[in-house]
């Protein structure tokens, strides 16, 4: 990334270039270039072949070693004339706002932030889509609520989430599986299709996030982890509810759980 930068700043320039460096220091274990400063050093004072091995950059011929300056051409005058202005140029009030504002509030959120890190004991925040997809990871392997801390673990080995933050979940988990109807799906010891593929008559494979046998009623679950609803999500768990009515003789009931906004609705079929 140094190098690229360098290699812009040392590119781009038209008319002249002025740039300063660190005075490079020798780094007595590696003796080699460590860094950018030492790399222009090297560059500048020392006779450098060509690529073509038969002529050498004269660069070092430029340099002053007591004054520590190098010039490479002429030093071209900034002119005092104005450029003429194009004739067909316009002109345009453009309103500027003060960043001082904009920079407070963000010191306010890096402040907030770090309270938050602070409460959590070294947790990191979570994003709310972040979220989402870990409770749905977990959400669609246990069976019952007395596996959160299990899946949780299971996901710090795999490297979805890191210790402090698999902590910060269970507490919202258990959280979230507090609302009354919600838990009734988690409790142990009921008989759970996780993930089950269903296949229509049109051959259209279907996959619900949860299918739970629950009082002699089978209960077809689809996790939402937006802040939206939206009426297509009823038309695809009609569709679980028709395929499982031709599997099963006990009644079928569907529902959608918006799970960040403590939701539940029902589907009629």
């Amino acid at each position: 990334d140094s190098l690229n930068l360098v290699y812009v700043a040392f590119t781009r320039a038209i008319e002249g270039l002025y740039f300063g460096v660190q005075q490079a220091t020798y780094s007595k274990t590696s003796g080699g270039i460590t860094n950018v400063s030492r790399l222009v050093d090297q560059v500048l004072t020392h006779t450098l072949p060509l690529p073509d091995e038969t002529a050498y950059a004269p660069l070092v011929s430029c340099y002053n070693s007591e004054e520590l300056s190098f010039t490479f051409g002429e030093v071209t005058k900034a002119s005092n004339q104005e450029a003429e202005a194009p004739e067909d140029r316009f002109e345009a009030d453009f309103a500027i706002q003060p960043a001082q504002k904009n920079i407070k509030v963000r010191r306010n959120i890096r402040q907030k932030i770090a309270q938050y890190k602070k409460e959590r004991n070294g947790a990191v925040l979570i994003s709310e889509a972040r979220m989402g997809t870990v409770l749905h990871r977990i959400f669609e392997q246990m069976e019952g609520v007395q596996e959160v801390s299990e899946q949780l673990d299971t996901l710090v080995k795999e490297g979805w989430l890191k210790r402090a933050d698999a902590s910060v979940m269970n507490e919202n988990i258990n959280r979230l599986l507090k609302h009354e109807t919600a838990r009734e799906w988690f409790q142990p010891g009921l008989e759970v299709l996780k993930e089950k593929e269903l296949v229509t008559e049109n051959g259209e494979l279907l996959r619900p996030d949860r299918v739970v046998r629950l009082n002699n009623t089978w209960m077809v679950i689809d996790y939402k982890f937006g802040r939206k609803q939206h009426a297509s999500y009823q038309k695809q768990v009609k569709k679980y509810m028709e395929v499982l009515a031709g599997i099963f003789s006990e009644p079928i009931e569907g529902a959608i759980w918006y799970v960040m906004l403590g939701k539940i609705e029902w589907v009629k079929c």
